[in-house]
């Protein structure tokens, strides 16, 4: 009686966490749906549609979307070309009301408008190297990004579900799909670490082949660790060059030198890419970690689901 209830206990704790996951991957998965179509729908604005000036009529502030709960939404009605109009507009540095006039995108095709985005003008003077928190998905636009992240959610809720399904029913009918997707999800990370990988190596020779050789004066040096136990670090460097804080990745024995001791550093300055890289840098074979992983959990798992000895 014990042992039924006990596991009793555990299939409803199970079921529970079970519920729980699924919920969250769900929402991810539907929250990068909506700002991917959010996203995609601007730039269909953006690249085919013409600014036009407009005079507001009416505002109504009421939440009418999900994005709406995140700062200051107006939707403002106007008359355009005699006919009325309203579309939704982020007000966080003005207050829209009747009367102001407000510059918006017109899309004739659609015969809709949209708010173009503030471009915010930068007024910091400090200006961080991509070496030191590189990631190419920085070189990719808006769009592309959340799109990845929208296949990414996608492909774990699908995994997780199909899982949850075999589970609670027995049935193993959608497991080789599922194995199939978890493969696919696996070779699309080796994938994209092993072109992140290179395209770090080719952005550091592109510095060191194509930049101007120069000594600056760092003014104090930090390291940043990573991981709980702070095994590896990110060695940063900050100097001044015209008239901004520059930061950019040290190594180790640069980082040793001058933490303490503010003084001269060689370095290579690119001005395409306006960025600099100290003239000892190297990557290590610390690039190489991340596509190895992940080729070899794909090797293991493809070898599992594909290359399974037949049971005689």
């Amino acid at each position: 009686m014990v042992k039924v209830l006990l596991r009793g206990i555990v299939r409803v704790y199970e079921g529970i966490w079970m519920l729980i996951l699924t919920v969250f991957l769900g929402a991810a998965t539907w929250l990068m749906a909506y700002l991917y179509e959010f996203e995609k729908r601007y730039n269909k604005f953006l690249h085919d549609g013409q600014r036009v000036t407009v005079i507001i009529t009416e505002t109504d502030r009421k939440p009418r979307q999900f994005l709406d709960q995140f700062g200051r939404t107006a939707y403002v009605r106007f008359t355009y070309q005699q006919q009325p109009y309203e579309v939704r507009c982020v007000d966080d540095t003005t207050w829209l009301s009747a009367g102001d006039r407000v510059q918006l995108l017109y899309h004739p095709i659609l015969n809709e408008f949209e708010q173009p985005r503030q471009e915010s003008a930068s007024r910091s003077t400090q200006v961080v190297s991509r070496l030191v928190n590189w990631t190419v998905l920085s070189t990719f636009s808006r769009e592309h990004q959340l799109l990845a992240g929208l296949i990414l959610a996608g492909g774990f809720l699908f995994f997780y579900v199909c899982g949850v399904f075999a589970s609670l029913t027995g049935l193993t009918i959608l497991q080789p799909i599922a194995q199939a997707a978890l493969v696919l999800i696996l070779a699309g990370a080796a994938l994209f670490f092993t072109y992140d990988s290179v395209q770090q190596y080719r952005y550091v020779e592109q510095l060191k082949t194509e930049g101007q050789s120069m000594e600056v004066r760092v003014a104090d040096a930090s390291r940043e660790a990573h991981g709980r136990k702070g095994h590896w670090y990110t060695y940063k460097g900050r100097f001044r060059f015209r008239n901004q804080n520059r930061v950019i990745v040290l190594e180790e024995a640069d980082y040793d030198r001058l933490q303490n001791n503010p003084g001269p550093l060689q370095v290579y300055y690119h001005p395409g890419t306006n960025d600099f890289v100290p003239v000892d840098y190297s990557l290590g074979l610390s690039l190489l970690i991340g596509p190895l992983f992940f080729w070899f959990i794909l090797g293991l798992v493809a070898k599992n689901t594909f290359f399974k000895p037949s049971k005689p």
